[in-house]
């Protein structure tokens, strides 16, 4: 709505009047300063998938991509990390198949091999006969640290063979006799077998993040896995991902990468899948 005229004198002469009271207070002002402490979180790998079975022929090659994993860096420094990875010896262990007219085991399975060489086949022979819990038999081997020995089923029908980790069930409530044979097959692929492949990695992908991404590094680097079947060697570790500094920072996000390797196959390896484990870590530094 529009004052009219005598209305805007009107309101002068109130603010006049309030003009000639004791003075107003003048405006102040102060400054100072706000802050916020924020707190980092931590390095992270995460979320280990699985791999497709890298298919060498036998005395052969082929390349492939490890399991993949989510890698963090949540610290806010800026540091820069790098990502390694770990891996036990590829392990193969068959089951118990019985010789012709052989009487059944109470299971075929055979416990793990430990040892380190390929291409190895246990021939297991009952020298005394009868029920499962008292046979006793002998055994021959391709593993020159193992080649032979004997062995006695317990009151359970279990029984070891030989040094390197197998082992045979007879079922006690059936009759063995002198003859029966039982083999397995079973190996450990060569502890230099895994090398690193930069070029069989998958793509990293960013999630939630926009710092640069970590890169795969080491290629040709051997992935030494040790001489213990089922245990990671943590002291061959390799780094295979590495963010310098003031890259790879993912704040609340992370990457997700899957390193490259080849595996160079045994030339006396059976035609089977070898298996074993492997860690990867991730710690701080360029």
């Amino acid at each position: 709505m529009r004052l009219k005229p005598h209305a805007l004198a009107g309101a002068a002469l109130v603010l006049a009047a309030f003009g000639a009271g004791p003075a107003a207070l003048a405006a102040t002002s102060g400054s100072g300063t706000t802050s916020a402490s924020i707190l980092g979180g931590s390095l992270s790998v995460s979320n280990v998938g699985t791999m497709s079975a890298l298919a060498p022929a036998i005395g052969g090659t082929a390349t492939g991509a490890l399991p993949s994993a989510q890698w963090a860096d949540d610290t806010g420094t800026g540091d820069g990390w790098n990502g390694t990875v770990a891996v036990s010896p590829l392990n193969y262990t068959g089951s118990w198949v019985a010789g012709p007219g052989s009487t059944a085991l109470a299971s075929s399975g055979a416990g793990t091999y430990a040892g380190t060489a390929d291409g190895v086949e246990y021939t297991v022979k009952v020298t005394t006969g009868g029920l499962g819990s008292v046979v006793a038999f002998s055994y021959t081997s391709s593993d020159p640290t193992d080649a032979s020995g004997t062995g006695t089923a317990s009151t359970t029908g279990t029984a070891s063979v030989g040094t390197h980790g197998l082992s045979i069930n007879f079922s006690i409530t059936s009759t063995y006799s002198v003859g029966n044979t039982y083999t397995v097959l079973c190996g450990t692929q060569s502890a230099s077998a895994l090398t690193v492949d930069t070029a069989a990695a998958t793509a990293v992908t960013s999630t939630n993040t926009t710092s640069p991404p970590p890169t795969y590094v080491s290629n040709g680097a051997t992935i030494n896995a040790g001489s213990t079947v089922g245990t990671v060697n943590t002291s061959g570790a390799v780094k295979v991902l590495s963010a310098a500094v003031g890259q790879g920072a993912s704040g609340t996000g992370y990457y997700t990468a899957a390193p490259g390797v080849q595996i160079a196959a045994d030339s006396n390896s059976w035609a089977k899948t070898y298996t074993g484990t492997l860690t990867y870590s991730i710690v701080s530094g360029p």
